[in-house]
């Protein structure tokens, strides 16, 4: 699975606009584009997305711009990245396994379950909060500079997604 650039640049746009929820303006998309260096243009099209999904809001006037339709807290890297793909689907039948005969004991299909639930999980789990505190972004680089644990041997939880 590879994250589009799409979703990428979507994610920076809003935490662009989230590192300058404290100003009292908003965040003109030609700022973000020299920040980020991408083409207003390319930027406009993804702020329509956000802006249909209540990520962004746009403001309008000579000093318009974008800000943050919710609070940072409560706006997800699922969220974005829905708004600018939709939902993640691995595999054609964990949406309709009526489509397939072998739904109920395919080994495939547990895994993709798996696999997209522990995604959501850590998508939903992360907030433009987070990803513009400091500490928070330290502490998650050395977090993931470690080996990862092996997991034990033994029973899964639950595939229910």
């Amino acid at each position: 699975m590879k994250l589009s650039s799409r979703v990428r640049h979507a994610l920076r746009l809003a935490v662009e606009v989230s590192r300058r929820k404290d100003e009292d303006r908003p965040v003109r998309l030609s700022e973000v584009a020299r920040i980020t260096n991408l083409s207003r243009k390319f930027l406009e099209q993804l702020a329509g997305p956000l802006r249909s999904h209540l990520i962004l809001r746009s403001v309008s006037g000579r000093n318009g711009g974008f800000v943050l339709a919710r609070p940072p807290d409560q706006i997800t890297v699922g969220q974005v990245m829905a708004a600018v793909i939709g939902p993640i689907i691995l595999t054609d039948c964990l949406d309709r396994p009526d489509g397939c005969m072998a739904a109920e004991f395919c080994e495939c299909r547990m895994i993709s379950l798996l696999l997209r639930r522990q995604i959501n999980d850590v998508l939903d789990g992360c907030t433009l909060a987070d990803l513009t505190d400091r500490n928070w972004v330290r502490a998650m680089r050395e977090d993931l500079a470690r080996p990862a644990t092996p997991r034990p041997a033994g029973p899964w939880p639950s595939a229910a997604v």
